[in-house]
């Protein structure tokens, strides 16, 4: 379930902001793991909040064989979360990944709720023959959202003795 709930942010944010996370693949699939994780850990906390929140329209149950389908839509508001926005990237627990400007130092960056840009890092391998420098994605408040949307398809059938079964869909 964690992991869907994380592929679900990881998809809700590439379609909220055009931010390019390809470049942090370069440093490997440990670095890239961790980084990922810290990243995006608040955006799959406040997406369980907002899809566990409205789960119902209205207190009467449907009558037997009665269906009702629905499209419900959340926001969840992140406004005065800032401890949700940044996260502290130590390069000491990272293989290949370090900052540019005071490499070895940790350094507060931006989650995926965050708006701090123009981190610089970079990527070397053992040799130093290959290195990589890129900028760090910032996150929604960057561009002044202060909420994490989310939708899902809701469909209830109603049973015997007041009974209903409901079923949703996440895209």
């Amino acid at each position: 379930m964690k992991r869907i709930v994380l592929g679900l942010a990881l998809v809700s944010m590439t379609m909220a902001k055009a931010q390019d996370l390809n470049d942090i693949f370069v440093s490997g699939v440990a670095d890239a793991e961790r980084f990922a994780n810290a990243y995006l850990s608040p955006v799959s906390e406040g997406t369980l909040y907002s899809i566990s929140t409205g789960w119902y329209n209205t207190a009467d149950a449907k009558p037997l064989g009665g269906f009702e389908i629905s499209l419900v839509g959340n926001l969840t508001g992140f406004k005065n979360k800032d401890d949700k926005k940044a996260f502290l990237l130590d390069p000491e627990d990272y293989e290949n990944l370090d900052f540019v400007s005071n490499p070895g130092q940790p350094r507060l960056v931006s989650t995926a709720l965050g708006d701090i840009d123009g981190v610089d890092v970079f990527v070397e391998d053992e040799s130093g023959l290959f290195r990589e420098e890129f900028e760090l994605p910032s996150g929604l408040a960057g561009e002044n959202l202060n909420f994490i949307p989310s939708g899902y398809l809701q469909a209830s059938v109603g049973l015997i003795k007041g009974l209903e079964v409901k079923a949703r869909f996440l895209p």
